[in-house]
């Protein structure tokens, strides 16, 4: 009885903890990029700093991209990108890291923080993944900017 009890606790706790990591993960991600854009215009916001886990490329989606040319970039069939609101939701950008030839980790970051000035769908290298903060549009929103590429 106490071994069916301990097994019990163990399988819960495994269960709340990748709960957890499902949850918490991404809007972690998320939350240390605002951060980052938040420090204001010329700031350089470095992903491999913002998303310190193992990856090779990030990739940039804006609004209202087909799941087709998600995986056109990516250069694989992703299968979770039915877990997103890309194709349809206008308030967000996809952000997408991928580690050789599957996705490390996702999100959605909202648009009041524009990304989709650095959408590019070759998407960037760890090493280039740099970014400058700047305003965009009319409600001068913070955006990101390649420093090699030229704003949007």
């Amino acid at each position: 009885m106490r071994r069916r009890v301990v097994i019990l606790c163990i399988a819960l706790g495994l269960i709340a903890g990748l709960c957890c990591w499902i949850l918490v993960r991404p809007h972690a991600v998320s939350w240390a990029l605002s951060q980052q854009m938040q420090r204001g215009q010329g700031t350089t916001v470095d992903f491999a700093e913002v998303a310190p886990f193992a990856w090779d490329r990030v990739y940039v989606f804006g609004p209202y991209t087909p799941h087709d040319r998600i995986h056109s970039s990516l250069g694989f069939r992703w299968v979770g990108v039915t877990s997103t609101t890309i194709e349809w939701n206008e308030g967000v950008n996809l952000v997408v890291f991928v580690r050789g030839a599957e996705v490390a980790h996702w999100f959605e970051h909202p648009r009041t923080e524009e990304l989709e000035t650095i959408a590019d769908p070759k998407g960037y290298a760890r090493q280039q993944a740099r970014f400058t903060v700047h305003r965009v549009g009319v409600e001068q929103r913070l955006a990101l900017a390649s420093p090699t590429k030229p704003e949007k």
